[in-house]
């Protein structure tokens, strides 16, 4: 099993052609804002958008207190380019179970990027930072079904739907279907192999 405490220490930052991928800070909190009160990114994510500083708060400091018990890792996506450290999305790797070797990646972008491939540039950073650094076998991901961006977003970088849980996760209107997809080590292996 994997050491957690050694791989996140000093934090991961990824970076990609366009992208850089680091720490979640509090100071991020305005742009988060941004993101979370917008109804076309929160539509799917089962919770209601909200303009409220202190939850976008207490929010980021959720995320970095899971970091500090190793239950999670989340960066904060910012453009490579505009090299203002600017906070346009996220990416997280998080349910980490190191003994059964696998965990849940998820992910949330700012509108205004949507459709620039940006979604998939970061996850498959993300992708090679937890099969190759954090020694996981299999890396998943639940949407909603009827979220047919991010269902293309997941086909797109390899991942195989596996099936839906009824009724289990609650969101703001009741109770909801999980529907899973995932993709496994020897999986991203061979797409790594035939991308060159």
């Amino acid at each position: 099993m994997t050491d957690l405490a050694s791989v996140f220490n000093p934090f991961p930052v990824l970076t990609t052609e366009r992208l850089i991928l680091r720490q979640l800070a509090l100071a991020d909190a305005p742009a988060m804002q941004i993101l979370i009160a917008d109804p076309r990114v929160m539509q799917y994510m089962g919770r209601l958008p909200t303009d409220d500083r202190q939850a976008t708060l207490d929010r980021i400091e959720m995320h970095l207190d899971g970091f500090r018990q190793l239950l999670e890792i989340r960066w904060a996506i910012t453009l490579k380019a505009a090299n203002d450290d600017r906070f346009i999305g996220d990416v997280s790797l998080h349910y980490i179970d190191t003994y059964h070797s696998h965990v849940e990646i998820g992910y949330s972008l700012n509108h205004d990027y949507w459709g620039k491939g940006l979604a998939s540039e970061a996850i498959q950073a993300v992708l090679g930072f937890g099969f190759e650094k954090m020694g996981m076998y299999r890396i998943e991901a639940n949407i909603a079904i009827e979220n047919t961006r991010s269902k293309a977003v997941l086909e797109r970088n390899g991942f195989q739907y596996d099936g839906r849980l009824r009724k289990r996760f609650r969101d703001v209107h009741g109770f909801d279907d999980e529907h899973y997809f995932s993709i496994l080590l020897p999986e991203w292996q061979e797409r790594q192999a035939a991308s060159g």
